[in-house]
């Protein structure tokens, strides 16, 4: 795991990770139920899956930083350096890709028994593809409580 942050509603913990090794450029999101309410009442019993991992969202690459906006159901996170991989939806990321850097998590079901997520990108590049100012190697995002701005710091 590289970074973690908690929902704004506190309900779940979500992780930036691998599934293997930290070499790895192929990068998931993991979430996690923390929801008191969903705490056994009985030694044994846990059917709400309570401090267990409930998903695993695939990004597209070196996924890095991530943090909670100010909506329960959106978090934000960062993809760095992208190498060439295909994703759940069969889209394919070129090398150095910033199109890919910014993404937004969106729960579109919070039921920890059947959590589901989609994500979204926005490019974090200004002008051409080949320039050098712009972004590069995403690793941090805090995002402003009205959602209106995010902060990206790199390598």
């Amino acid at each position: 795991m590289s970074q973690l942050a908690i929902s704004s509603d506190g309900r779940r913990l979500f992780a930036t990770g691998s599934d293997s090794n930290e070499q790895t450029p192929n990068r998931n999101l993991y979430a996690v139920n923390i929801d008191p309410r969903d705490k056994p009442s009985a030694q044994g019993s846990n059917e709400r899956k309570w401090h267990q991992q409930i998903g695993v969202i695939p990004t597209a690459s070196e996924t890095e930083g991530i943090a909670a906006t100010s909506d329960p159901k959106k978090m934000v996170f960062t993809n760095g350096f992208a190498s060439v991989r295909t994703i759940s939806n069969g889209e394919e990321i070129k090398l150095q890709d910033d199109g890919k850097g910014f993404g937004v998590l969106e729960i579109t079901s919070e039921d920890p028994l059947n959590f589901s997520a989609k994500v979204n990108y926005a490019p974090l590049s200004l002008g051409v593809a080949t320039d050098y100012f712009d972004v590069n190697e995403a690793v941090a995002v805090t995002v402003t409580q009205d959602g209106k701005y995010a902060f990206v710091a790199e390598i």
